[in-house]
């Protein structure tokens, strides 16, 4: 199908699927938390003369009509959508954004809730539902649950859409045991498989083991924080804007040798299999829970 076509129909779906949700939930909320007596809720002016009279629990529903409804729509999106999955998940939070903001103007409701609503239903539920619908839900802010959460997914939001730092069509890969994460910035299929770029962030003390490259150079360069660098003759360190090449057949090992983050970039060249490797190896990792891929898939993963 053309990809116009296909990213036009991926909007549509969005727009509609998530619709359906949103007023199927609606629809039923008032049989799953009954609104309270004496409240019309069957008008627009029946409910703004009862609104006083509602209560926490009764926003409930109607935050998750909302919620699911944008992160279904998203999901849909950025399935469906051939190019840009991520920017048009986030083009139907704006949408739905906007009819959330529309309906605060034409039914106002507590301060609370329009906060709550507004900062979290949309957005975030966007963000997430377009990393669902392109199946990367590893990303590096998000990991076990906590209250800085939403802000981390907001940060994200900020920057690829004000700062274009990080952008969210690009492949990201975790390991959950040690949060080693690596993002494909520019793929082989990109570049006809000259060259494969990255992005790498590492905790303290956290870095892949030894390896070696026998057919490609690899390129590191310290964006931020400081990498110990280790080869068979060798051992150093990087700091911010200096940058090492191991050369074709170089064993060599990094880290995270400072106290806080380590965000650095590099590349692959030429790309040969390294994408299939890296990506297989993550997946190891992960089956595993361990930081290291199972013994059978590393003896495999040594013959590629």
């Amino acid at each position: 199908m053309n990809p116009i076509l296909k990213n036009v129909l991926a909007v549509l779906a969005g727009l509609i699927g998530g619709s359906i949700v949103n007023m199927s939930i609606i629809m039923i909320s008032g049989s799953v938390i009954p609104p309270p007596a004496g409240a019309d809720v069957t008008t627009e002016e029946g409910l703004k003369a009862s609104m006083h009279l509602f209560e926490a629990k009764h926003f409930i529903m109607p935050f998750l009509a909302h919620a699911l409804g944008t992160l279904a729509g998203a999901f849909l999106a950025a399935l469906i959508a051939a190019t840009h999955k991520a920017k048009f998940a986030l083009a139907i939070g704006f949408v739905f954004l906007a009819g959330g903001i529309a309906n605060v103007m034409m039914l106002p409701s507590p301060l609370w809730f329009t906060v709550v609503d507004l900062g979290f239903a949309y957005l975030p539920m966007a963000f997430i539902g377009g990393r669902l619908g392109m199946r990367k839900i590893n990303c590096p802010s998000i990991g076990r649950w906590n209250f800085k959460q939403p802000v981390d997914i907001y940060k994200l939001i900020i920057k690829e859409i004000y700062f274009n730092q990080i952008d969210m069509n690009k492949e990201i890969l975790k390991i959950n045991k040690n949060g080693e994460t690596l993002i494909i910035t520019g793929s082989s299929i990109e570049s006809k498989g000259t060259i494969t770029t990255f992005e790498g962030m590492e905790e303290p003390g956290i870095g892949p083991p030894m390896h070696v490259h026998f057919k490609q150079e690899e390129m590191v360069k310290v964006i931020k924080g400081k990498m110990r660098i280790k080869t068979l003759t060798k051992e150093f360190s990087l700091l911010p804007g200096e940058e090492y090449i191991f050369l074709p057949g170089e064993a060599h090992q990094f880290w995270n040798e400072g106290d806080d983050l380590l965000h650095y970039a590099g590349h692959v060249k030429p790309s040969h299999n390294y994408e299939y490797f890296i990506r297989q190896l993550y997946r190891s990792c992960n089956e595993a829970n361990d930081d290291k891929p199972n013994p059978f898939d590393g003896a495999f993963l040594l013959t590629v």
